[in-house]
């Protein structure tokens, strides 16, 4: 009787069996491919690092908005040019850290000069949905820089004159509460800046005023019984006597609302409307503490 003819196995079969019964071993220890490796059957690669996609968005962003700016008019493009640099940078460095390969940055500059005017409307279309998205559910270090990047283009937008639409705010009662005091506190300060200004010169902090009441008239009513009361008088760091005296002052009450939206970002993480009322706070004290005199940076109100 004829015996079958024996197939002797070609090498691809060989090796395809040995890979095989490596990625069972391995797979059996928990080893996982570095990102960008050739694929194995049988090796699940490795996830991509948390927030990948959105690091990328707002990286890209970035460097398109320092783009636009290094070729803008006006007094506040050179400014926002050298905080967009240094934002673009400290994302770089953290996607780096987390093992992110960062896209190369394209050198290509803006066909024609922008106006002060275009400048506005194209950070304040970066604004988007899927940008608020991407700060809401990240984690929470990375939230807090994504936050901060958003209340850093609402206030580029605003010094050029395109201020965003706000709307949808649904501040928490404890974050309201959070809120008031340092914005209570600034009301306070600031009214008694414009008193002191001579009339000619009340158009800043007037406007501040304006800002600032607008701010506590919609975190009142949110914090309800949870906010602290209001008090008659709230003590000052400076005494606004000169000129001198009341710039520093009005930055610094900014600043400490600044300061206090950036402590609050945890809170507002995972809620959108908490997350836009946040953001627009924020921003109104950022774009006030820049026409006083402070210099665009980037991530206001983080330290590092």
């Amino acid at each position: 009787m004829t015996r079958p003819q024996t197939v002797r196995p070609g090498r691809r079969t060989v090796l395809g069996a040995l890979a095989l019964g490596a990625a069972s071993s391995l797979t059996g220890c928990g080893i996982r491919l570095q990102k960008g490796s050739p694929a194995v059957p049988g090796i699940a690669h490795q996830a991509p690092p948390p927030d990948q996609a959105a690091l990328l968005r707002a990286l890209a962003s970035v460097r398109g908005l320092q783009v636009a700016a290094t070729r803008a008019d006006g007094l506040w493009a050179p400014k926002l040019d050298a905080a967009y640099g240094a934002a673009a940078n400290r994302l770089t460095e953290v996607m780096a850290s987390d093992g992110i390969r960062v896209p190369t940055a394209s050198t290509t500059p803006p066909a024609a000069a922008l106006s002060a005017a275009q400048l506005g409307a194209a950070i304040r279309a970066g604004l988007s949905p899927t940008a608020y998205d991407d700060a809401v559910h990240a984690n929470s270090a990375n939230t807090a820089m994504l936050a901060a990047l958003l209340a850093f283009d609402a206030a580029g937008a605003t010094v050029q004159g395109a201020a965003p639409a706000w709307g949808g705010e649904q501040v928490s009662g404890a974050t309201a509460a959070a809120l008031l005091p340092s914005v209570r506190t600034a009301v306070y300060g600031l009214e008694i800046i414009a008193a002191r200004t001579p009339a000619r010169a009340r158009t800043l902090p007037s406007a501040a005023v304006v800002t600032m009441d607008a701010a506590r008239s919609r975190l009142e009513p949110a914090a309800g019984p949870k906010g602290p009361p209001a008090r008659l008088v709230y003590p000052l760091a400076v005494q606004p006597t000169t000129e001198d005296a009341r710039t520093t002052l009005a930055r610094d009450l900014l600043s400490d609302v600044v300061t206090a939206c950036a402590a609050q970002v945890g809170s507002a993480r995972g809620t959108r409307g908490d997350l836009l009322a946040l953001v627009h706070l924020w921003s109104d004290a950022t774009a006030l503490g820049w026409r006083w005199g402070l210099p665009p940076e980037p991530f206001p109100g983080l330290i590092g």
